[in-house]
């Protein structure tokens, strides 16, 4: 093989085929590194998939129990202050602005957007319950489904006022007086002896607090609901007439509109610290 001479200064530098070989070979390793991946091979038209977006993760949704609590009776003490001036306005021959809107006997107004809300909010977190309890197969998941349709009942009749429907044709029909004067209470009277009858057992396995806290709501609510409905029915047939207000009856009325509200916070009390012992979480996904 033949050589060739190479000069670095002024010393012959003498290269054999096989070096200049070599050398080559060590520059295109150095100066182009192949990949090492295979072809792919391509049986079809190329197809281009679009980059999906990445999800954002929202944040959660969290339900601090003392917050909740503050926000319910902070607006419930603002509408029970606007009436008790309204209770004055009528009282003293004075007319308030806008005072059917915050008058708590009156429908289709503030203090009835409040209520309907909470009792809203209350048929919430049922139903948030239930799908739990579902999901875990409790025994009494149709217990707490049950509860949520009642409460949705309610929510509808105290938006609605289905209940006073009742009124006329009982009264005109028994001739109900006094007590009875708001012959609606017969039938929710009926219907809260029933009810509680059939979920005593639901009521015994429920944990101390939980069941405490929801027959102290119960009471508060059907003692204002029927029994303050019964007292205001009284107090107005004997101390007054259809066009007139006296105070006996508007105390009446004032704690009636009052326990029902106390007591549905009350009940959403117990519901949100029901979930809390439980770390009660639902995923809601939207397709």
């Amino acid at each position: 093989m033949g050589s060739t001479s190479f000069t670095r200064g002024f010393a012959p530098i003498r290269t054999t085929a096989t070096d200049r070989l070599s050398i080559l070979v060590r520059m295109q390793l150095r100066f182009h590194v192949p990949s090492t991946r295979a072809a792919p091979t391509v049986t079809g038209p190329a197809r281009i998939r679009p980059l999906r977006p990445q999800a954002a993760s929202a944040p959660p949704l969290v339900l601090q129990v003392g917050t909740v609590l503050k926000v319910v009776l902070g607006i419930a003490a603002v509408l029970l202050a606007f009436h008790l001036v309204v209770v004055w306005s009528y009282l003293g021959d004075w007319r308030f602005p806008a005072r059917d809107k915050f008058y708590l006997d009156a429908e289709n107004n503030l203090p009835t957007v409040f209520s309907t809300l909470i009792l809203l909010l209350a048929t919430s977190l049922l139903a948030w319950i239930s799908r739990i309890q579902r999901h875990a197969r409790d025994p009494f998941a149709r217990h707490w489904i049950g509860l949520a349709i009642v409460f949705l009942a309610l929510t509808v009749d105290e938006s609605a006022s289905f209940h006073e429907l009742l009124i006329h044709p009982l009264r005109t029909a028994y001739g109900t007086t006094g007590w009875l004067r708001f012959p609606w209470v017969v039938a929710g009277g009926a219907f809260v002896v029933v009810f509680a009858s059939a979920y005593l057992r639901f009521l015994a396995h429920l944990p101390k607090a939980t069941r405490w806290t929801f027959l102290a709501a119960g009471t508060l609510y059907v003692g204002g609901a029927v029994g303050m409905e019964m007292v205001g029915g009284r107090v107005f047939m004997e101390e007054g007439t259809p066009g007139r207000t006296l105070v006996p009856y508007m105390i009446a009325m004032t704690v009636e509109e009052c326990a029902e509200i106390a007591g549905v916070t009350l009940f959403i009390l117990g519901l949100l610290r029901y979930l809390a012992d439980r770390s009660g979480r639902l995923q809601l996904e939207v397709r």
